[in-house]
């Protein structure tokens, strides 16, 4: 693996020479590995960064594979063009969802706790219920009836529940997204519906609507390509037993390939997210300070992915200078050595 202090040396690179963000990123990565995340957020006052550590589990999918061309509709971040939802509910279904309808028993079984959970935010009273007005809906694919029918929920501001769709990211293995839905009831609480074994319950009582969505999260976030579910108080030992469970298919793996994915779930799992804060006295500097970040923290997953050439490949550049006096030979670094010594370039 690529040391340390070549990491931060990519990182400082990448910031334009900045030691404290290069020493900021580095701390990220120390707290959640690798194959952690790092978000970075903004906020008003003195120059500078802080790091703190969330609970949270990443998605690769965003709202533009999730949405498709309904992806505009719930955007409601349109500075930073992404979603942003407080206090979300989640509803797991393993298959696609074809029609509204599917789950509209478990909506009607919780309207009235939902209505009465409004009131008593509305009226600066603490609401314990476990239950928002932002659900998302979590399938392997949703059919454009039931995109345009969320989409006009979302907008509806009359609307008692606002649905956001989250599609399930395709895996490189099979069974990848029941393993990943499987995570995310352990994170979020919820139950996994399936159109075979466990069907979406037409008239659920209220008990069972509410077993079925699990307590509200923080918060969920997509962009255009990820998404994060933020916060919340799994049970911790549902949480637990999942993480032992994907240990065990660790363990169990057939190949350094399936070993690498397994991997990668559990570092979610367990590592949470890294957050870095930035503050400045104002937005401008506030956006610079961001953007430095955030090229900081691509340019070292980047290097831990795929490695790095110190100098830039200047040395290789070099060396495409020095091409052999023998023709035969000459003949073979143009051929072979040269495109290669000058690609990384």
């Amino acid at each position: 693996g690529i040391s340390t202090d070549l990491l931060k040396s990519v990182a400082r690179c990448s910031a334009n020479g900045d030691e404290e963000l290069a020493n900021t990123v580095m701390q990220c990565f120390d707290l959640v590995g690798d194959e952690g995340h790092v978000i970075v957020t903004e906020k008003a006052g003195p120059p500078g960064y802080a790091v703190v550590q969330v609970d949270g589990y990443p998605l690769d999918a965003g709202y533009e594979q999730s949405a498709a061309r309904f992806a505009p509709a719930f955007v409601n971040d349109q500075a930073l063009s992404r979603i942003e939802l407080d206090n979300p509910n989640f509803l797991l279904y393993f298959g696609r969802i074809n029609h509204p309808n599917e789950f509209i028993g478990i909506v009607n079984a919780l309207l009235k706790r939902i209505a009465e959970s409004t009131e008593r935010r509305l009226r600066g009273i603490e609401d314990t219920s476990g239950l928002g007005v932002n659900w998302v809906v979590v399938a392997t694919g949703f059919s454009e009836e039931t995109l345009a029918w969320m989409a006009a929920q979302f907008t509806n501001p009359e609307a008692q529940i606002r649905f956001v769709p989250q599609v399930l990211p395709q895996g490189p293995v099979n069974g990848f997204q029941n393993s990943l839905l499987r995570d995310l009831a352990a994170i979020t609480g919820s139950t996994i519906f399936d159109p075979v074994q466990k069907p979406l319950p037409a008239k659920p009582t209220e008990a069972e609507a509410l077993a079925a969505i699990g307590p509200c999260l923080d918060r969920f976030e997509a962009t255009r390509q990820k998404a994060l579910l933020l916060g919340g108080a799994p049970e911790a030992g549902k949480l637990m037993r999942r993480i032992e469970e994907v240990k065990g298919q660790v363990a169990d793996s057939t190949s350094d390939f399936d070993r690498r994915i397994n991997k990668l779930r559990l570092a979610r799992l367990t590592g949470g997210v890294a957050q870095i804060v930035v503050s400045g006295g104002s937005n401008a500097e506030i956006r610079e300070r961001k953007d430095r970040v955030d090229d900081a923290v691509c340019a070292v997953r980047g290097a831990v992915q795929d490695g790095c050439l110190p100098g830039c490949g200047w040395a290789y550049l070099q060396l495409t200078s020095r091409s052999p006096d023998n023709s035969t030979d000459r003949l073979l670094f143009e051929q072979i050595l040269l495109p290669a010594l000058s690609a990384p370039a």
